[in-house]
């Protein structure tokens, strides 16, 4: 071999090497969105990324409402509905266009739903990054860039969109500066199985608001979808009907929505022939079966129980338009579904009342529960002996200061001391807290709970638990956001949250 081909040959190498290098720290530095907390988009694109061809046959377009507001694993248990919602917060309608984009070109859909929210919302480059970010390279991502640099052009002027546009092709130009904020999830987030099913991350948390209802609203005449949202949602209703597939038009429950920004999506839906159906209308509301203080999360999406009411009417709505095969279920199917069931479990141990059902939840493997029983408070003979009954060693409960920890389904760790103890940890959550047992009254020592993420300081003032008793704290190790503080009592011979 030449000595010329044989310093080619190395330049090559030494070429491919740091292609590679450069792009597993790029894959490294780039923002994670893998929160349960937030809509952990990382996880939704990383899924539809890796899509099988025609392996679904429903799609859920939009934004936050779609993931918080559909369950595709419902569908796929309890109608054979193989469906996936590729939808990210605030997502702009460019990245729907390019979504919709990919599945005609992947899948043989049935049907397409859209929720129609960000319609009458602007586009921010923090939302669109979350699309852009993670989106392999190919003629549909060049075009989405594309389309968002005009658009920045016209908001940015030419020098701060090229930088700009340059951080879509060299990400590290974006994000060199997280090198001294990494974690662990920055490595190996996807190692402890999902936590988004098929697109779809479900609240749990329940708000009660007064009404979602725009019935009886005055109309404003200067209601207008975004200039810059409508060329994109067009062009995503003109590439589905071309590629022959159905679109139905929806509207989540949503504070904020307006009946002059509804009657403007019916007016698009009738110029292209299309159903829309507004669940903030009291007909379709009550249809859906939806309780104002059960199914809402907060201003703009829906939680377990009302997701799935949504996730039934738009499926008896569909399968009575539209025949969809049933689905075959794989290996992956059955994980990701018994995954499903244990979060749904974590959905019951944040809002039931039953001391019973909630404690049942509280000992999953999933789960860290801590104990606290303060000295010189009497403590019924009931709850001594539930508590025992799981574990627990009661003896000294209302005598002495007493902090217990069951992790993994069983007590791992128990601690008593007669008045002030303190005792700190880190949980498999990532939450560290804090218990203090202070002198408060004359043979009176309180527990009371600090609570923060490790790279958080403490805050001034404790978790605030209702009541005097046996105080229960449980964290979902997965979850930082599911966790819950009870206080068992006794009434009637009844144990009471």
């Amino acid at each position: 071999m030449s000595k010329r081909i044989s310093r080619i040959l190395r330049v090559v190498c030494f070429l491919i090497i740091f292609i590679l290098l450069f792009h597993t720290v790029s894959n490294i530095l780039q923002e994670k969105y893998v929160a349960y907390d937030t809509l952990a988009e990382t996880y939704i694109t990383d899924q539809f990324n890796a899509l099988e061809k025609d392996s679904i046959e429903l799609a859920f377009l939009g934004s936050s409402q779609t993931v918080r507001g559909i369950s595709g694993m419902r569908l796929l248990e309890n109608y054979g509905i193989s469906a996936f919602t590729p939808s990210t917060g605030k997502q702009p309608f460019m990245c729907t266009y390019y979504y919709a984009k990919r599945l005609t070109k992947t899948q043989k859909l049935k049907a397409a739903v859209i929720d129609v929210s960000m319609l009458y919302e602007g586009i921010k480059p923090q939302w669109f990054r979350r699309v852009a970010d993670a989106a392999p390279w190919s003629m549909d991502k060049a075009e989405l860039l594309l389309n968002y640099a005009k658009y920045r052009m016209k908001k940015s002027g030419k020098k701060e969109t090229l930088r700009e546009m340059w951080s879509y092709v060299f990400p590290v130009m974006q994000f060199h500066d997280r090198w001294s904020t990494l974690t662990e999830d920055d490595f190996n987030y996807n190692a402890d199985g999902p936590i988004v099913f098929r697109g779809n991350t479900t609240r749990i948390s329940r708000v009660v608001f007064d009404s979602f209802i725009i019935d009886g609203q005055k109309i404003n005449p200067d209601t207008h979808p975004n200039k810059y949202e409508l060329p994109y949602f067009r062009k995503t209703l003109d590439l589905f009907r071309d590629a022959g597939v159905p679109v139905l038009l929806i509207k989540t429950p949503k504070l904020g929505w307006t009946r002059s920004k509804s009657l403007g999506v019916q007016e698009l839906a009738d110029e292209y022939g299309l159903d829309f159906l507004d669940f903030n209308t009291q007909e379709l509301y009550d249809a859906a079966g939806f309780d104002i203080s059960s199914d809402i999360a907060d201003q703009e999406h829906l939680n377990f129980s009302g997701a799935f009411k949504l996730t039934d009417y738009l499926a008896d709505y569909l399968t009575a338009r539209y025949e969809f095969t049933e689905a075959v279920l794989t290996e992956q199917d059955r994980s990701d579904l018994d995954a499903y069931h244990r979060l749904l479990r974590k959905n019951q141990l944040m809002l039931t009342n039953d001391a019973d059902e909630f404690l049942s939840c509280a000992q999953d493997e999933d789960c860290t529960m801590l104990v606290t029983a303060d000295a010189g408070k009497e403590i019924p003979e009931i709850l001594k002996k539930k508590m025992a009954d799981m574990g627990f060693h009661t003896e000294l409960f209302g005598k002495e200061s007493y902090i217990g920890l069951m992790s993994g389904g069983k007590v791992t760790f128990e601690q008593t001391k007669k008045g002030v103890l303190n005792y700190s940890t880190v949980l498999p959550c990532k939450l560290a807290v804090r218990i203090s047992f202070p002198d408060s009254t004359p043979g009176w020592y309180p527990a009371q709970m600090w609570l923060h993420p490790v790279q958080e300081a403490e805050p001034e003032d404790p978790v605030a638990f209702p009541g005097t008793g046996i105080r229960i704290a449980v964290f979902a190790d997965r979850y930082p956001d599911i966790h819950r503080e009870v206080v068992l009592t006794s009434e009637e011979g009844q144990i009471k949250i």
